[in-house]
């Protein structure tokens, strides 16, 4: 009898919470896959996580909301990933927001998407995810001499606030600002002559005790987005502009030429769907300011665009194809890389699709433009994948 009781009253308990926290959802997904590349010096092989289609990565999250009257809601959501296939994780929080909504959109606070993670995941044949060659080569179009921080990779900002707009008769558009958080920096000493560093003020007595410091801009590392997209029967259109501050407070002294570096860029990105064929198509640019040098002289430009398209061949396989280009205008010779890839998706469930895709990049002699755990600069690469995908 007393255990009875005791039952009753957990499952009381329990239906409580539930009532309580009804509108509150745990989601996932589990992404693996067998992967095998290659380039001319490096072989892998083994079963990888997140190579899979539509925003790739296993993940776990809880998102809710919280009805606060007159159409007015209090919403969140914080998503980690982890790595499936080797059991490891939980990482950092993928994205982790705090905020209101209403008939205005919404503005959340935290670790924000930015506008390319949410609008230009849709215009690639695999999601531009995973061995994608557009994937690969608009990372790359972030990485070199500069350094982007994070400018059109899909990626979440920290220290963030956003705005989502309502949707528009298929219209709607997205705003971001991440502070950068710098304070001054600081240098013990002085200079060769025993002066302050110019540029820095210093404090204490004694060339032993003196420590002097630059002041950092509170615009140092800041970063803006701004993203607006169509969506409206077969027709798919984006656009979206990234942009990252000088970082001023990085500058070493004495006189060393490092004196920040900036970054911005743009993309566009669209599909179509002609029911017997999708295509797909993108045009990523991103120029970075090569340590303080400016003009054309110090920037670095790179651009990558692609074309895809998807054929159905039944009610639940797609086959898809994707040519992509990519060049870095920072390097005089040798600055291209061109990537192939062909692939089937099979929908199982809802819940449940299959993949496989076969993907070759073929680089100059100054690229390095695929994978990185077999990738080379100069050498070309060819990568191979098949998974399963599954999401609740």
């Amino acid at each position: 009898m007393q255990k009875k009781i005791i039952a009753l009253a957990v499952a009381g308990l329990v239906s409580g919470a539930a009532f309580a926290q009804s509108n509150v959802t745990l989601y996932g997904r589990l992404d693996l896959g067998y992967v095998y590349s290659k380039s001319d010096y490096k072989k892998f092989q083994g079963i990888e996580n997140g190579n899979g289609i539509n925003g790739g990565g296993s993940r776990i999250g809880v998102k809710g909301e919280e009805a606060l009257g007159n159409g007015l809601k209090a919403i969140f959501e914080a998503e980690w990933g982890f790595a499936a296939d080797e059991g490891s994780g939980p990482v950092d929080a993928r994205w982790a927001f705090v905020g209101l909504a209403g008939k205005f959109g919404r503005v959340t606070v935290g670790r924000n998407n930015t506008p390319d993670d949410l609008y230009l995941g849709a215009t690639g044949v695999m999601g531009v995810n995973g061995h994608e060659p557009i994937r690969r080569f608009r990372d790359q179009a972030n990485t070199g001499t500069g350094n982007a921080g994070g400018i059109l990779v899909g990626d979440r900002w920290n220290n963030s606030i956003a705005y989502n707009s309502p949707n528009f008769s298929g219209i709607d558009f997205t705003a971001i600002y991440s502070f950068g958080e710098k304070v001054n920096t600081s240098k013990g000493g002085l200079d060769d002559n025993d002066d302050p560093v110019p540029g820095y003020s210093c404090t204490g007595s004694g060339t032993a005790s003196v420590t002097c410091y630059k002041g950092a801009d509170t615009s140092d590392a800041g970063k803006f987005g701004l993203g607006v997209r169509y969506a409206n029967g077969p027709l798919y259109l984006t656009a979206v502009y990234e942009a990252r501050a000088d970082d001023d407070s990085a500058k070493e002294w004495p006189g060393d030429g490092n004196e920040g570096y900036g970054a911005k860029g743009w993309a566009l990105g669209g599909t179509y769907d002609f029911k017997v064929a999708k295509v797909y198509a993108n045009y990523y640019r991103v120029k970075q300011n090569d340590h303080g040098r400016g003009g054309d002289e110090g920037s670095d430009k790179r651009t990558a665009w692609s074309l895809g398209v998807g054929v159905p061949v039944s009610g639940a396989g797609t086959i898809v194809a994707e040519y992509a280009q990519f060049k870095d205008s920072f390097v005089d010779d040798g600055n291209k890389a061109k990537g192939y890839t062909v692939g089937y998706k099979h929908t199982l469930s809802k819940r449940t699709s299959l993949y496989t895709y076969l993907v070759r990049i073929n680089n100059d002699d100054n690229v390095s433009a695929g994978w990185t755990k077999t990738g080379i600069t100069g050498e070309n690469q060819t990568t191979f994948t098949a998974g399963i995908l599954h999401v609740f």
